[in-house]
């Protein structure tokens, strides 16, 4: 265990949501809240299981459904950990070792009682689910009336890009939306955003899939360097990996830098494995993280990098176990992973030209 990298804690805060996101990946919602005393439990175990402890940094991470609906339990929790990390002299607190964070879908900004929250706790860093541009936005987050958010998310945008200094928004893509990935990315940026969408795990990908999926990207990147947007922009798309570590790693950290609170106490790898059809817990907030359920974790991470040939692989373990609930190498992410790749890699070569 690498004690520098950090750890996110993430808390299940409840699974009531105001949309119906088409593409949500929650099975089974029961339209619970999480108890307090979960919470209070939960952050005792951070400050004092040596798996979490001694950890340099932690995000403690609010998650729902749509957990600004339950506003009061993140304060709650937040002031937990504040007290907890100052009656320990935890250097998390004592040297400001924390980020708080929340991702929310953005619709409930205007709502007095939550901007008064926000306003308060400044320290909340907020990120929007945001598909970019309007129709792909539409098509999937969508109200229970079928009504698409995007418009009231954009009542309030300015408001919270002024209230938080770094403004995130991550979009999600799946099949009907990927011819329109581009749109969908270039209107991040010229909302004011670094771009960012994901496939959805939980689709199959095909190679022709693939291949529009490399289209889409392309036609962003080239868009930035004819703007000459390049320098303020992070490179789209991913590095590859050089070489592999001798040690057994995994690009995903579920189970070993993370760990997930759910609503029913138990400890879970990370958010995903504690929603699905197929839940895999590592222990609970009452007898402490279970080193045997978690070897077994482990085992089944290792069993799926050698049915793929690799331990770097961005993965989404979850999705994987989620299918029949074994760790089984089920999905093809590989295949849009490579796009990601091949995308990185044209974005240099732009750069490489410019120097030239």
């Amino acid at each position: 265990m690498n004690e520098n990298i950090s750890l996110t804690a993430t808390i299940f805060i409840t699974d009531k949501c105001n949309l119906a996101c088409k593409y949500c990946y929650e099975e089974n919602k029961q339209y619970q809240t999480i108890k307090k005393e979960y919470i209070d439990k939960f952050i005792d175990l951070l400050y004092t299981e040596p798996q979490y402890s001694k950890r340099k940094y932690i995000v403690l991470d609010f998650i729902g459904g749509e957990a600004l609906l339950e506003w009061s339990l993140m304060e709650y929790a937040m002031t937990r950990f504040l007290e907890k990390g100052r009656e320990l002299h935890h250097p998390w607190v004592t040297e400001h070792r924390f980020t708080f964070f929340n991702t929310t879908n953005g619709t409930l900004f205007g709502e007095p009682s939550i901007r008064d929250f926000l306003n308060r706790w400044k320290c909340l860093r907020v990120g929007v689910s945001l598909d970019g541009c309007k129709k792909a936005h539409d098509m999937n987050r969508v109200y229970l009336n079928g009504k698409g958010s995007y418009d009231k998310v954009m009542e309030n945008m300015e408001w919270w890009k002024h209230r938080d200094h770094e403004p995130m928004v991550k979009g999600t893509m799946n099949h009907d939306t990927l011819p329109m990935l581009a749109d969908m990315l270039i209107n991040q940026i010229q909302l004011g955003f670094e771009p960012w969408a994901n496939p959805i795990y939980e689709q199959k990908w095909t190679k022709e899939d693939a291949e529009e999926y490399y289209r889409q990207l392309r036609k962003v990147v080239d868009f930035i360097f004819h703007r000459k947007l390049q320098f303020k922009l992070k490179p789209i798309g991913r590095q590859r990996v050089i070489k592999e570590d001798n040690e057994k790693s995994n690009y995903c950290g579920s189970g070993v830098y993370m760990v997930t609170l759910g609503m029913d106490g138990k400890l879970y790898p990370c958010h995903r494995f504690a929603t699905g059809r197929h839940r895999y817990d590592i222990g609970d907030i009452w007898h402490g993280f279970d080193k045997e359920k978690f070897k077994r974790f482990r085992e089944g991470q290792d069993r799926i990098n050698e049915q793929i040939g690799s331990t770097k692989l961005p993965l989404c373990y979850s999705a994987n176990y989620d299918i029949d609930g074994t760790f089984d190498y089920h999905n093809n992410e590989e295949i849009m992973t490579e796009q990601e790749y091949r995308i990185y890699d044209y974005w240099m070569e732009r750069m490489k030209e410019m120097s030239l």
